[in-house]
């Protein structure tokens, strides 16, 4: 019960600070730049028309957040946190093939801990083909996404704020092989290196391959199996070995409507790791990967998402992770929005030195206002998280609250 009473009031007192430390960090300067936007003439637009090559636009994103544990471990150390993020956008959408894309530079400033001060690249595309459903006549479409982004953020696998370079691309392409009949298969792969010293490189490669059964146009089922590689480039000598691995899973797949309101993505089944070096024990598991999406209503939408399945963090630990979230959207009209969700972690570090197990629980409520549609809105973000871990150093909560404007030239 007193541990209890002491971190209720670790909260309340956190809240409080929060006020002061908006205060302190001059938030009146983002009304003050929200004003100025807002009286900007709004029929000035930085659309730029290709010639039929597409259209290219402009946005910024500028935020300022307070979080009671900046790295996510439990040190909890506090901090406000400044954050510019301008991006270039590029559309096309001619014919059967669409394009969008986007790369900017996201500009992060803390108040005391100005060593994690950072510009991070960021950037993606995605390809769509066909963008428009033509007719039943159709054969095969594709859908391609890949990106480099740079990260500097805080690791709730290593409790750190770390920064990483990633390159990945997704190439999903679907058959048909009948009227009724289909394949689904693509690569998938993401390179992700570690900047920060002490840490790994992780690369992960995997293909997917699914043969559907085009139950009726709007509900598919399906069988799968997904191959996948671990790598871990090993960036600290004598830590241990590698924790190199090959996965498979095979499972049963439900695509489409269930029933009138409700769209879900579910793949259910069983998945093996198997380690390239004798010194780790392979491991089975359940694996699951499910998005269920409800329209209770024309304002409200609702989705669950539960999954489980391996994962190597850039600390050289395989983990195998059960999540589930719930996120509720709701419309009150066209100018105001909110959102919330909760989620729930269990992580097995099945290869960490000391067997590490977390347990983590999340919730997260914001909202949305539009002041001028479709160019400039404002948002506000309150997210706590507490999880409990069998290493000290992973035992932490956390409390956030965020203040963001975003404006489309």
């Amino acid at each position: 019960m007193e541990l209890l009473i002491t971190r209720k009031s670790r909260i309340r007192n956190r809240i409080v600070k929060i006020i002061f430390s908006a205060v302190r960090s001059k938030a009146y300067l983002f009304a003050s730049v929200c004003g100025c936007l807002y009286f900007f003439n709004s029929s000035a637009n930085a659309v730029v028309e290709l010639s039929g090559y597409g259209a290219l636009a402009a946005d910024v994103e500028m935020s300022g957040e307070y979080s009671s544990n900046i790295s996510y471990n439990s040190a909890e150390q506090d901090d406000f946190i400044h954050q510019v993020f301008p991006r270039i956008r590029y559309r096309f959408d001619e014919g059967a093939i669409r394009i969008e894309a986007y790369a900017g530079v996201d500009i992060l400033r803390y108040d005391d801990y100005n060593e994690y001060d950072s510009e991070d690249i960021k950037s993606r595309v995605k390809l769509e083909y066909p963008y428009v459903e033509n007719s039943r006549d159709r054969r095969f479409d594709v859908l391609f996404e890949a990106g480099y982004n740079e990260n500097t953020s805080p690791n709730s696998g290593v409790q750190a704020i770390t920064k990483t370079e990633e390159i990945n691309f997704h190439l999903a392409g679907r058959y048909y092989i009948s009227e009724i009949f289909y394949l689904r298969a693509g690569p998938e792969y993401l390179d992700r290196q570690s900047v920060t010293s002490g840490y790994d490189d992780v690369t992960e490669f995997a293909i997917p391959i699914e043969f559907f059964y085009e139950y009726s146009e709007q509900l598919s089922y399906g069988l799968g199996y997904r191959y996948a590689e671990v790598d871990v480039g090993d960036q600290t000598p004598g830590d241990g070995v590698e924790a190199d691995s090959i996965d498979h899973s095979i499972y049963l797949s439900t695509i489409g409507k269930v029933l009138p309101s409700v769209t879900a993505a579910l793949r259910i089944g069983a998945q093996s790791r198997e380690y390239e070096n004798d010194i780790y024990d392979d491991e089975n598991g359940f694996y699951m990967e499910s998005l269920f999406q409800w329209e209770a209503s024309e304002q409200t939408k609702v989705e669950l998402s539960v999954g489980s399945a391996f994962d190597t963090t850039i600390a050289n630990e395989s983990r195998e992770v059960f999540f589930a979230g719930v996120e509720v959207r709701h419309s009150f009209n066209e100018q105001i929005r909110s959102e919330a969700s909760l989620g729930y972690e269990d992580a097995d570090y099945t290869q960490s030195v000391d067997g590490r197990k977390d347990k983590a629980f999340s919730f997260a409520l914001g909202a949305t206002y539009a002041l001028i549609q479709e160019r400039l809105e404002l948002g506000g973000r309150i997210a706590y998280s507490d999880r409990e871990s069998t290493r000290l150093v992973s035992d932490y909560d956390v409390l956030s609250a965020k203040l963001s404007i975003n404006y489309l030239f």
